[in-house]
């Protein structure tokens, strides 16, 4: 399930507000890795005077890995020396910025901080991944706002 609601838009003309948005996933069948999803997050639109499409936004969600999953990571745990006790949940939060430069060209650098990271890119790591600390940066192009018509 997705959601997205604006709470607040002072000029209906504008597409400046604040939204809030949600996801919520769960498995209900089948061999997967995760049994359940949430995230939570704002985002605020048109953040100061003249940068109507800039966004700033927050989110945290948590990834809560199933049965599976954290038996695959406790055996490859305890194979690398490890007691095998491995995070049943990854919490992630972020706060990014959106800087909208023209039509097609849009640069967004963002900090994460993770909480309990999983271990699938490391199986054999015999300690469990440090929280950590994360920044990151996109830089997006709309291709078809850059040919003429």
């Amino acid at each position: 399930m997705r959601f997205d609601q604006m709470l607040t838009r002072p000029d209906p003309k504008s597409d400046r507000g604040l939204t809030l948005f949600g996801v919520a996933m769960a498995n209900v069948s089948g061999r997967v890795e995760e049994s359940h999803y949430f995230e939570l997050g704002l985002v605020q639109t048109g953040t100061f005077h003249g940068r109507d499409r800039d966004t700033l936004g927050f989110m945290i969600n948590d990834q809560h890995f199933s049965d599976l999953a954290v038996s695959r990571m406790s055996a490859g745990q305890i194979a690398g020396g490890g007691t095998g006790r491995v995070h049943r949940d990854e919490i992630m939060m972020e706060l990014a910025y959106g800087l909208q430069l023209g039509d097609a060209l849009r640069l967004s650098p963002n900090v994460q901080y993770i909480v309990h990271p999983d271990q699938s890119g490391v199986p054999f790591r015999a300690t469990n991944v440090p929280d950590a600390l994360v920044f990151g940066f996109k830089f997006t192009v709309d291709a078809m706002k850059l040919i003429p018509r």
